[in-house]
């Protein structure tokens, strides 16, 4: 028989959207599923889009407003399936899906598996991102997992029985997740060279809109994993870029002293010599000029 597998759609006040988010799962070509939506403490008229879908497959869990990982770690505890896997509630999936990673974690025996976000280009191409990170099992000590999406990850629900999402965290749920189970080294990750959702496009509450949370996610990254840079010199550097995001906008917006202070959080994780500080400062700040022009 076809493993079970549970989709979990955590939710807030995004009733215009949840619909075509729910419908491009229940719609999967593979069809063992069930789909847990959490409804965050929604003000809006969730509950009544939602029972405009007849399907036995769909559960809706309502709880107190308490942010996204607290939902997804909700739709976890109420999870049936052998397997386990998460949607944004403005995110669609390519109809084959689920089949395709189902098919890649038995075929590879990997414990996690992700897909590719499929990033439309001003062109009208297509580029899967992240970019860096090619198809095959994922080496935590060499490599920058920044960019890998909630609703790109597949995983044996064994993984979310161990390990579960950061609570506290504003953003980069999904990275401080993978750390923690890539760092216990229990089980492993495999990468799909393939952009299985709908072309995906960023939302507004970007780095460079709210760099707060982006700062507050990181603290909480460093002093849960404080070896990092040791660990996974490239992931630090990922985390390097991130902040160098920041840097540049505020440059633009003409904030010079704010700037400095980024970017000297984002030097933090490429060097703990302070004397090399100037000479990393300077050649981080030409190729930022660069990059501005």
């Amino acid at each position: 028989m076809d493993p079970l597998i549970t989709v979990i759609i955590p939710s807030y006040n995004r009733a215009e959207k949840i619909l075509a988010s729910a419908k491009s799962v229940l719609n999967q070509t593979y069809s063992n599923l069930e789909l847990i939506i959490v409804d965050d403490g929604s003000t809006d008229n969730t509950e009544e889009v939602l029972s405009q879908i007849n399907d036995s497959r769909l559960r809706y869990i309502w709880q107190e407003n308490s942010g996204a990982c607290a939902a997804r770690n909700n739709g976890i505890r109420h999870a049936n399936g052998e397997y386990i896997a998460f949607n944004d509630s403005d995110d669609t999936w390519k109809e084959n899906k689920l089949e395709r990673q189902l098919e890649t974690i038995q075929k590879t025996g990997a414990d996690i598996v992700f897909c590719k976000l499929s990033i439309p280009q001003a062109d009208g191409s297509v580029v899967l991102q992240p970019a860096k990170i090619r198809e095959g099992f994922v080496d935590y000590s060499s490599t920058d997992l920044v960019g890998i999406g909630t609703q790109t990850l597949f995983f044996k629900k064994k993984v979310l029985m161990d390990f579960k999402f950061e609570e506290r965290i504003p953003r980069l749920q999904d990275l401080e997740l993978l750390i923690n189970i890539m760092n216990s080294k229990k089980y492993n990750l495999y990468c799909m060279n393939e952009g299985l959702l709908d072309n995906y496009v960023m939302s507004d509450d970007s780095i460079s809109v709210n760099p707060k949370k982006l700062l507050v996610a990181l603290d909480i990254i460093e002093k849960k994993y404080p070896d990092i840079k040791e660990d996974s010199p490239v992931l630090a550097n990922g985390l390097a870029d991130l902040v160098k995001i920041v840097v540049i906008d505020e440059l633009k917006k003409g904030n010079y002293a704010t700037a400095l202070q980024y970017e000297k959080k984002s030097l933090g994780y490429i060097t703990k010599v302070k004397i090399l500080y100037p000479i990393v400062f300077l050649v981080d700040w030409l190729k930022i000029i660069k990059r501005m022009k």
